[in-house]
């Protein structure tokens, strides 16, 4: 890969090794995005008032004004799960606020956690506040959640709201006119923020990654800074009762009285939608999906449903389609061995039982699992 795209995808948010896999799109894309970040260099100072007005909503915690400015400065109209996430714990005494917004592909959750990002930081202003935004991929943060972060600091000073001094591309890193940062990063990348402290992080699609629960650990452990409150949100479509849904199941769960519990489920909040509370997709969106998709596939990635593994797999198991007459079990292998064919070995620890599968490649292409 040509040596402009390691100046155009800093290392601060992908790997080396990542980089060069980075296809021409991908670099047109940072070209541009890149020029958008540097035209939004705002005001080097913000007024008193400004400052004054950010202060007071966090002091009160009064994340219904916030989420008014932000609204009236984008036109942001929330559906109602979005809605509820915003509003989450603004009468609750609670010192760490997470939240998941558990959603359906489409149901918008990726622009709602970013806005809920900028409502954190509107309420928690001033010099040295940092807050954490990650991403699974430097793609998806490159090209899903900055976008929104810089349209609504576009939107805000345009409405006489400034809020970003100055993008730091090499650094990934908004500089805010009242001396806080915003932090963009990848997971391969999280290792850089060891040693940080914020009082806001925020983990996109946090399911779809390989042991999401060492990167929720790695993310906790950072929420610690000084602010008016401590706040982290999740946002995935699910993938089965595990990761960091597992924990905000075992913790929600976690109680012994009425009292505990409501407790429990306000530090936890959790909120689902399913792709079908959307009103602004296509037409033809949902119909689409409905002919493609498999039952379980269905209830996962359009009703945003938690299933249990055994569902995940076993819905979409045909024993007519999927299974395979060997005859005598000694012949079919000894046939394989003499075709030279090769063999994957496959351990799945499991969250209650490990199980261990051989795998044989064939020459059609498809994989001989033997059970």
């Amino acid at each position: 890969m040509a040596e402009s795209l390691y100046k155009l995808i800093p290392d601060t948010l992908a790997s080396s090794a990542e980089r060069e896999k980075a296809d021409e799109k991908t670099v047109e894309q940072a070209v541009r995005m890149k020029a958008k970040a540097r035209s939004l260099s705002g005001p080097k100072v913000s007024t008193s008032s400004w400052l004054e007005l950010r202060e007071k909503m966090g002091r009160c915690k009064d994340k219904v004004f916030a989420l008014r400015l932000v609204s009236a400065a984008t036109g942001y109209k929330p559906l109602p799960a979005q809605e509820a996430f915003h509003l989450a714990g603004i009468e609750s005494p609670i010192a760490m606020l997470l939240k998941f917004f558990c959603g359906g592909i489409g149901t918008g959750k990726s622009k709602c956690t970013v806005i809920d990002d900028v409502i954190a930081i509107l309420c928690n202003p001033g010099m040295g506040k940092r807050a954490l935004i990650v991403a699974p991929t430097y793609d998806q943060a490159l090209h899903v959640l900055l976008p929104v972060f810089l349209w609504i600091c576009e939107r805000m000073e345009a409405a006489g709201m400034p809020l970003l001094r100055k993008f730091r591309w090499s650094q990934m890193r908004a500089e805010m006119i009242d001396g806080g940062e915003v932090f963009f990063r990848s997971v391969s990348k999280i290792d850089n923020v060891l040693g940080f402290e914020f009082f806001l992080v925020h983990f996109d699609e946090c399911e779809t990654v390989a042991a999401p629960e060492r990167i929720y650990m790695v993310l906790i452990g950072r929420l610690r800074a000084l602010s008016h409150f401590l706040q982290a949100n999740f946002s995935s479509t699910p993938r089965g009762l595990r990761g960091i849904i597992g924990v905000f199941h075992a913790a929600r769960e976690d109680y012994k009285t009425p009292e505990e519990r409501e407790l429990r489920r306000q530090e936890y909040f959790f909120v689902r939608a399913t792709t079908l509370d959307n009103p602004h997709l296509p037409k033809d969106y949902i119909e689409n999906l409905r002919r493609t998709l498999s039952v379980a596939a269905w209830k996962q990635e359009v009703m945003a449903e938690i299933l249990r593994p055994e569902a995940a797999v076993y819905g979409v198991f045909e024993r007519r389609r999927h299974s395979l007459d060997v005859g005598r079990k000694e012949d079919f292998i000894r046939s394989m061995a003499r075709d030279g064919v090769g063999y994957d070995l496959v351990y799945d620890f499991g969250p209650n039982y490990s199980h261990i599968l051989w795998i044989a490649n064939s020459e059609s292409g498809r994989g001989l699992v033997f059970d």
